[in-house]
């Protein structure tokens, strides 16, 4: 049974252990721990884990922050306007009569105060439960219920602890499914350029050759072999193509290697498959600044990857060229890639008119995609052809200098860019001036080479800083 006037929501400076003093700095190198704990914790955990362990250690430590029995955490769902039980650690709380007894509409509210006014108390069959908000950005998330033995669990600074601890909770769950969100865009993405690279080549030659050995049945049957042969020795040559595209297909499906090796290794057995397959086509590979064992963010090694395996296909295809030029230099904080082919080359304008106005040919889908990847990865694409001087690719991407590293307060910042803060939002979360905000981001851009914010969130992303 629920108590009358049970449900109220509460300042953390409502409770007091009675006839206990703490003294202040063991409680505020207390609390810094915890908060530091659940952070630190929590983003190495980050997306390597289920949403079920994410949860439980989020409930492990809010129920240490205060001793509590029992913990249980409640996902609000916005459409239906109620919390839906999670995860739960310690002993059972009556989650379906805590269910039926939140207001909504309260916990709400006090999404829009300060941390200091997000807690709120129950009692429920004399069992006391402190309800935790969790938000982000005022916008409602769920609630961490705490049980505890009676109301006199809270002290000043335990109470704000426990909020503060609920800010960060939302902040690793919205980080988490944000990660998971990427990560599934990604793979809807792979999983088109695999339909797509299927259906517009191996599957229209397959067809062709369907339609050719009918071909051949007839000339069989109404016997007119004179033809036979030539007509075979054409669907000899479809296949090999077909099964040239099978093997890219599949080796860009198994790119994954490209995280566990290093990124010149991996482009010479790319080379050297280009080789064997094409001996007609000179193919020299050069490489500069980069050794056997070095190592760049997989996420820009796997970018790399997949833009030479692309234009080298580009080359197969379209350009009919004896010789082709691979690059991979580093010069400072910038790699660059670069394809060239002597091949028949193209009017690139066309190109460039077809991307403004998203009307690509068939024969330009590579081109556009590899374009799209580069500059999302905060690199710069650049496109020289002529026709009958051949066609050159280039990538450049900007490298974090060791010798210019990002200083704490700086990847605060950067952290805040990418969470969508403005200038003014930036320096009154850290209270600093708006020019000392611009002084920092100015430095950030210096360092990391990038020209804006979009460019500087997307180098800080391909090296794992956030």
């Amino acid at each position: 049974m629920v108590s009358s006037n049970a449900y109220r929501a509460d300042s953390p400076s409502a409770h007091h252990y009675s006839g206990q003093h703490y003294s202040t700095l063991p409680e505020v190198l207390y609390s810094l721990s915890c908060l530091s704990d659940l952070y630190e914790i929590g983003n190495v955990l980050g997306a390597e884990v289920d949403s079920r362990e994410l949860r439980e250690h989020i409930l492990i430590h809010l129920r240490r922050a205060i001793c509590a029995q029992g913990a249980c955490l409640l996902l609000y769902h916005t459409a239906q306007q109620r919390f839906i039980p999670v995860a739960f650690v310690g002993e059972r709380l009556p989650t379906a009569e805590l269910v039926a007894t939140i207001d909504w509409r309260v916990i709400e509210q006090q999404t829009l105060r300060g941390p200091g006014e997000t807690l709120a108390t129950l009692l429920l069959d004399n069992l006391y439960i402190i309800l935790v908000t969790l938000s982000y950005n005022n916008t409602l998330l769920g609630i961490v219920a705490l049980s505890a033995t009676d109301n006199n669990a809270l002290v000043d600074e335990r109470g704000l602890l426990l909020a503060f601890m609920g800010r960060v909770a939302a902040l690793l769950l919205c980080n988490y499914d944000l990660s998971n969100s990427m990560r599934q865009d990604a793979i809807n993405q792979e999983r088109n350029r695999i339909a797509r690279e299927l259906h517009d080549g191996i599957t229209q030659q397959i067809t062709h050759v369907l339609h050719k050995l009918e071909y051949i049945q007839r000339l069989i049957e109404t016997g007119c072999p004179q033809f036979i042969l030539s007509e075979l020795h054409h669907v000899r040559s479809v296949l090999n193509s077909s099964l040239h595209d099978l093997r890219n297909t599949m080796s860009g499906l198994s790119s994954a290697q490209v995280e566990k090796g290093a990124l010149v290794k991996i482009i010479r057995q790319i080379v050297n498959q280009y080789k064997s397959s094409h001996p007609e086509t000179e193919l020299v590979l050069k490489i500069t600044g980069l050794d056997e064992s070095q190592h760049l963010p997989p996420k820009l090694e796997m970018l790399i990857f997949h833009c030479i395996q692309e234009a080298l296909t580009n080359v197969w295809k379209h350009a009919q060229a004896k010789s082709v030029h691979v690059r991979l230099h580093r010069l400072a904080s910038w790699l660059i890639v670069e394809v060239s082919d002597n091949g028949i080359g193209f009017q690139p304008e066309q190109v460039f008119i077809a991307f403004k106005h998203h009307n690509i040919e068939e024969r330009h889908f590579g081109l556009a995609i590899m374009r799209e990847r580069i500059e999302e990865a905060g690199g710069f694409w650049e496109l020289q052809s002529k026709p009958g001087e051949g066609t050159t690719v280039r990538a450049r991407f900007p490298l974090a200098n060791p010798n210019h590293e990002l200083t704490k307060r700086e990847h605060e910042i950067l952290q805040l860019i990418s969470e969508g803060l403005t200038n003014r939002e930036i320096a009154r979360r850290l209270e600093v001036s708006i020019d000392t905000v611009k002084a920092h981001i100015h430095r950030i851009m210096q360092k990391l080479g990038v020209k804006d914010r979009v460019q500087a969130v997307a180098v800080a992303y391909r090296n794992g800083w956030l």
